[in-house]
């Protein structure tokens, strides 16, 4: 029946080819008539140039007519044919079902008839079983009832007919299918195959449809049958879902059973409108110190975290999730295109800090189809909007962006689209713009929940101008950008903050951190160029070397170990504590000690007010300075314990005796000393009395800043000069008089073997 109406269809255009042929060539037979009459009319121009103007007019005019005429019944031709097509193919398919209903119709009345013989033949055999045992016997044949339940059932049948818009396999193969039929198919409509396989149709061509498989379809077989659905792809959605690991089709994979569901969301959905949004304003914390305090993030915001491979995306992302515990914030991680070991990675340590709790994982590995990895981050929306609708905060993480962009190239390519710069579609920025988009802060007549994305992208050697790149950078509200140089050379996070941005994050900020982060940015500004002069100078000041050294202890200070998040007030403290100079007199290793054990106890920042009074900067400044004093005595009470014979015990302590005019190492240092002379002493199973001497020696020495007690100090060490080593590495540095030194070791080298000693010592000096 196609064949025919295909081959009308052909004739009917055929013909009109014919017909305009011969259009066309009366046409040429009126030129040569016009060239005709142009010669005659140069020879009478004079008489009748006017009327034979006028007549090539009209001859012009109605062969354009007759043209136009012709192609007008080419085309009532065409659609005719097309129609009456249709027509008859509705008409085929409505009598092949009428047939089929009036079939089961008289199958079921032969079935009744033959009920109702059978019926009789019972009532004879017993009526003739009663006459011979000449006993009556009570036999009720209810004919007239099965009767009637036989013209319900007839009655109850469906008559409906459904018409199914169906199609064949043409081609399949490396996730795609072509499929002919499927005339009504929508783009984005689900079709299911003959053996339970479901596709989404993409490309809708002029006699085929390209469909990409979700599935591997290894049992599709050419000519097989298709059907369209009169779907687009949705998932169920519910509060079963946190802690769960699912897959793009929000299928469980984590072996904990099915999950329950409560609705069904679609996978693409469109976002919220100008109205339906309000401006950024409550903050997200993500625990590190670099983002909070210069590239802050706000509930709402899409922020991008971008960098070369093993620069510590999902470090960052994973730091962010961590640090929402207790903030009624769901997360959602979302791995595409990833390694199922790093994947498994994540869950793992998000399980033992109790994240998973908030947290749920959508996870398409990388040997996972194209489409469903194509699909995942869209799944991963859907699921986040699902809480953000009920007046809920939601974190999402897109991890990362590169993959999907790279599985939707493959997609595109194998439909055959043409391909665009990197040989991505010409699409590519709307698949990531209608995602990131879906990420808002609603207003306050939905709830005013919020979706927070942290879209990462994968840059390789530092190029963000690649083409990925550079579409994510304009759809988001700023990036992170994570450099390899910073990685490698130990700051970690290795946030390059120069060209960090966060676009809106600064109106989300509490003002405590507002009044810390500003005077850091400055320093951290004049520190950069500082430092790059330097390289070139050989000779700088008091003051350019101060600057360079606090610098130095900022940038220790913004370095955070992995899965260590801190809140915001501690964050505060640590950046105040740096910016107004009360670590200059402690090296970089002891700052680190000193911020991590100490300063969280002393510092206070109100959380009502959220902001630093000038009360809070005072009582500060006043705990600090017995913070530091509490610091030093623990500090001699780890280095008693730690000395014994090992040499290398004195580098520490040596780092304690550096000259310093600040009040803190004026305290410092003759504590210390005089805790190692002790710990000497005790070493030796010294008695009470001389323990207490060595401890006045040590007293004497840091007062006088001579050696003469140096005499007391001696003859309590072993003949052998084992611990003398100590002792001398301690004092080298310090000014003392040549003539005391050399006496006081010349008591005490009674043989050839110590002279060495005693050169070294002098060489010193």
């Amino acid at each position: 029946m196609f064949d025919n109406r295909k081959q009308r269809i052909l004739n009917t255009i055929r013909n009109s080819e014919e017909l305009r042929g011969g259009a066309i060539e009366q046409l040429e037979k009126a030129r040569s008539r016009l060239r005709k009459v142009e010669t005659e009319a140069e020879q009478f121009r004079v008489n009748g140039y006017s009327e034979i103007e006028r007549e090539k007019l009209n001859l012009i005019n109605s062969t354009y007519k007759t043209l136009e005429q012709l192609e007008n019944y080419k085309n009532e031709t065409i659609q005719f044919e097309q129609q009456r097509a249709i027509n008859q193919v509705r008409q085929r398919v409505f009598q092949q079902a009428l047939r089929g209903a009036l079939g089961t119709l008289n199958s079921c009345l032969n079935n009744e008839l033959h009920l109702r013989t059978i019926s009789a033949n019972i009532g004879m055999y017993y009526f003739f079983l009663s006459k011979k045992n000449k006993e009556r016997i009570m036999v009720t044949i209810r004919a007239d009832e099965i009767s009637n339940i036989i013209r319900e059932r007839i009655e109850q049948y469906n008559r409906e007919v459904k018409i199914v818009n169906t199609g064949t396999v043409l081609q399949v193969g490396d996730g795609i299918a072509r499929i002919h039929g499927l005339d009504e198919v929508m783009a984005g409509e689900l079709v299911e195959f003959e053996e339970g396989t479901i596709g989404i149709a993409l490309n809708l061509e002029s006699n085929n449809v390209g469909v990409v498989l979700m599935g591997d379809g290894l049992l599709i077989q050419e000519g097989s049958s298709v059907k369209a659905t009169g779907r687009i792809a949705q998932i169920p959605v519910s509060e079963a879902y946190l802690g769960r690991v699912v897959n793009a089709l929000a299928k469980p994979i984590d072996g904990r059973g099915e999950i329950s569901a409560s609705e069904f969301r679609l996978i693409e959905s469109a976002a919220p409108g100008i109205i339906s949004r309000r401006s950024v304003y409550e903050p997200l914390q993500t625990g590190l110190i670099a983002i909070d305090s210069m590239i802050p993030i706000g509930r709402g915001q899409r922020e991008l975290i971008i960098g070369d491979r093993q620069t510590g995306k999902t470090a960052v992302a994973t730091d962010t999730i961590l640090n929402q515990q207790g903030q009624n914030v769901i997360c959602v991680y979302v791995a595409i295109g990833q390694k199922a070991s790093s994947v498994a990675q994540v869950v793992t340590t998000l399980q033992e800090r109790g994240a998973m709790e908030y947290t749920i994982v959508v996870a398409e590995t990388a040997d996972s189809p194209a489409t469903l990895q194509y699909l995942a981050p869209y799944t991963g929306a859907a699921l986040a909007e699902y809480f953000m609708y009920r007046e809920r905060h939601t974190l999402i993480i897109y991890d990362d962006l590169s993959k999907q962009a790279q599985a939707y190239r493959q997609m595109s390519l194998l439909l055959r689209r043409p391909p665009g710069r990197e040989a991505y579609p010409g699409d590519v920025f709307y698949l990531h713009s209608r995602l990131l988009e879906r990420a808002a802060k609603l207003s306050s007549s939905l709830g005013e929940g919020s979706m927070t994305a942290l879209p990462i992208v994968e840059t390789q050697s530092g190029d963000v101008s690649a083409y990925i790149p550079t579409n994510v950078i304009s759809i988001t509200d700023g990036q992170i950008f994570l450099s390899a140089d910073l990685f490698n050379s130990g700051i970690r996070p290795a946030i390059n903050v120069g060209i960090s941005v966060s676009r809106v994050g600064s109106a989300a900020q509490i003002k405590a951190m507002k009044q810390v982060a500003g005077k850091l940015k400055l320093e951290l500004a004049q520190f950069a160029e500082l430092e790059a002069f330097a390289q070139f100078a050989s000779d700088l000041d008091k003051a350019t070397q101060n600057q360079l050294a606090r610098g130095q202890r900022l940038r220790e200070l913004l370095k955070q170990s992995q899965s260590a998040p801190l809140t915001v007030e501690e964050q505060i403290m640590t950046i105040y504590t740096g910016t107004n100079g009360y670590l200059d007199s402690l090296e970089d290793p002891e700052e680190k000690d000193f911020v991590s054990t100490e300063l969280k106890q002393y510092v206070d920042v109100s959380r009502s007010h959220r902001k630093l009074t000038a009360a809070c900067q005072t009582k500060a400044k006043r705990k600090k300075n017995r913070g530091l004093g509490q610091f030093a005595e623990e500090k001699t009470t780890r280095i008693k314990g730690r000395i014994k014979t090992d040499t290398d015990q004195t580098k520490e302590i040596h780092r304690y005796l550096q000259p310093d005019s600040s009040q803190q190492h004026n305290f410092l240092y003759p504590l210390i000393f005089q805790e190692y002379i002790y710990a000497l002493a005790q070493d030796h199973g010294l008695n009470r009395n001389r323990s207490i001497l060595l401890e006045n020696s040590g007293k004497k020495i840091f007062k006088s800043h001579n050696l003469r007690s140096i005499h007391s100090t001696f003859p309590f060490l072993e003949d052998n000069f084992s611990h003398l080593n100590y002792v001398l590495d301690i004092l080298i540095p310090y000014p003392v008089h040549l003539e005391i030194l050399v006496q006081t070791l010349r008591y005490w080298v009674k043989d050839a073997s110590s002279l060495h000693l005693l050169r070294f010592f002098l060489h010193e000096y």
